[in-house]
Order: structure tokens, then sequence, then C-alpha cells
């Protein structure tokens, strides 16, 4: 991925995406930390949102920090010829854009994150997989300050005390929360969520009404998971994603994170917790922060590595040493908890 600095005209520049399209819907995405207004010109768009981001979107709000354009974008070569690029300072609409482009879709960014636009080439369902969680990058972006940021983890809890699971794909995270959340605990994400810092507290926030199970767990949940919806395999067709948007009541926004916990698989027959070592610690930390790059293709990982740390370094880390009984290792973290103080 490129990326460089443009100067818009931006009044000019809606204009022109406004149209370019015969539909317009107007929603916001409530994602916690900021709340979105969306402008989007494209009706490709919505069934994805209305499948991933079924929690977040919101028909309307009284306030709002970003504003966000969705719209598709045959060519953005095209977009580089427009004549208004370079304006004049007295230009009121003048704003400074990062123009971020890619095989598939264009995001420009202005300065201040007030005002975000999006364009994709293909909505058809290979391109849409192969990128994962819909919109997930340009969320990464809009979210991303000085106290808050996206990352690949894990959050779910009981009565209040949130424990977020950190690890690499692959080790259980998606299974031990789901299965969690349908024995009853407190969800916030299986895969992303946004964590935000204020004074002392660490608070996670929901993004996806989505989560990832592979073939085996999903049959092995199907009863529990009555309900939910089919939404589509993922890229490598390991996985089924499916809506949980029947379990919204379970989900919970500015959830305080009270614990942190490192995933490992093992062939013991019974499930163990035990606090981490410094260096299990150290390793927990590096591999959440290793994923979220990795997932978000950061351009800044350094200060996305030293948030992380922060964030996370003043808590208590446990090892969760996971049988291969999801109901075990669900009953055995509720016990767990319910014993912690």
């Amino acid at each position: 991925m490129i990326s460089y600095k443009v100067q818009i005209d931006d009044e000019k520049f809606h204009k022109f995406i406004k149209n370019y399209s015969n539909f317009a819907k107007t929603f916001y995405l409530d994602l916690g930390v900021k709340i979105v207004r969306v402008f989007c010109y494209c009706e490709e768009f919505i069934p994805y949102i209305e499948k991933h981001l079924t929690y977040s979107v919101k028909e309307n709000s009284d306030s709002y920090d970003t504003t966000l354009i969705l719209w598709q974008e045959p060519d953005y070569e095209r977009i580089l010829k427009i004549p208004d690029w370079n304006l004049p300072e007295y230009t009121k609409s003048r704003i400074s854009m990062t123009f971020y482009p890619t095989d598939n879709s264009i995001t420009m960014c202005s300065d201040d994150m007030t005002r975000v636009y999006y364009g994709m080439k293909n909505f058809d369902e290979e391109t849409v997989i192969r990128d994962g969680h819909f919109l997930v990058e340009v969320i990464s972006k809009i979210i991303n300050t000085e106290t808050s940021c996206l990352v690949h983890g894990a959050c779910i809890g009981t009565n209040g005390n949130g424990v977020l699971l950190c690890a690499l794909g692959k080790r259980g995270k998606s299974t031990l929360a789901v299965n969690s959340m349908l024995s009853g605990f407190e969800y916030v994400g299986e895969d992303y969520l946004i964590l935000s810092r204020e004074n002392d507290n660490l608070f996670a926030y929901p993004i996806y009404s989505i989560v990832l199970l592979s073939h085996k767990m999903y049959n092995d949940m199907y009863k529990k998971l009555e309900g939910t919806r089919f939404v589509s395999n993922n890229e490598t067709n390991d996985k089924y994603v499916i809506n949980i948007a029947n379990f919204h009541s379970q989900f919970r926004q500015k959830y305080p994170v009270k614990m942190c916990m490192f995933l490992e698989f093992t062939e013991e027959k019974e499930p163990e917790i035990k606090e981490c070592t410094k260096g299990e610690k150290g390793t927990a930390i590096t591999q959440m922060a290793y994923t979220t790059i990795d997932q978000m293709a950061d351009k800044n990982p350094t200060q996305t590595i030293k948030k992380i740390i922060n964030m996370l370094n003043v808590f208590s880390f446990y090892k969760i040493s996971l049988c291969n009984d999801i109901a075990k290792n669900t009953e055995y973290l509720r016990q767990f908890l319910k014993e912690w103080k």
C-alpha cells in the first residue's frame, strides 16, 4: 500500500461522488469512542454493512465525530485527474487528505479524521471475503487516537469483569469467546474490538456482529447457535462467518477490562489457569501487538506497539491452558472468575 498527501475541495468532491450515483442512504455507526455519520452512495455496501456491523449501525444520532462517505469507484486514476486538486489557500472548503489506494479500494482521510472517503471497485463475494471484516481498516483509522485503537483480540467476562484474550490466530480465542457467550458470559468481541484508556481504566467496545468458527466448532456449538445466520465462508474456506445479532443482549459497551489471558492448547484432559511469568506476559502482549499490526497492514507499527504495551502492561496476566473439551474450558473460566479478586 502506498500513501501520499492531496488537497481537495471537500464540498465539490462530495458533490461529484453524490452526482455519480442514483442511490443515497444516511446512517450512523456507534463505535463507542466515536460516532460516525455515514453517507452511502452505493447500494452494494448495504448488505455487507447490515450483516457485519449489525450492532454498530444506528438510524439516528444527536451528534457525530466523523463523516464517512462510501461510494463505488471503478477507477481511482480518474480521481487524480479531477481539476480542483491544486486549490488556492483561501478556498474555504480546502482540506488536506492522505490518499491510500489499493487494488480494490481507495481511502482518503483528513488530517483530523473528521472526514473520510472510502471507495470500492468490486463487491463480489470473493473480493469482500479476501478483505476480511467489512470496513475494518477504515474503522481502525477512524478510531485511532492517543488513547484508543482497534486490536485483534477477544473480550468476554462476567459481572463486569472483562477478560482480554491475547494470542495469535488459531489459538482458540474465537472458540473460547463464542462458547462462553453461548453459556451466558458477557461479550465484546471474538476477533476485533476497540480498546480505550481513560485515566487508569481500560475499556473494550464491540464493533462486529459476526464471528468466525471452524467447521468443527460450528458443528459442536450448533444447538446453542440456534437463531444465528450464515454469512459466508472465510478466504481460506476453513471457517464459517456467522451473524450473532440474536445475542446482542449479551453485548457490552464500554466494558471494563480487569485482566488479560494468554491462550495455549494442551493435550491434558483438564484446563488450567496460572499467573503468567514475566516472559509469558511479554509474549502475550507482543503477540497481540504483532497480530494487530499484521491484520491492519499498519504503516506505523512502532506507535501501535507502544500504545498496546502501555494499555496492557499494568494488568495481571494469566495463562489458560485449554483442553479439547470446550465446555470444560468455559466452565473452568467461569469458576476462576467467580473466585478471582
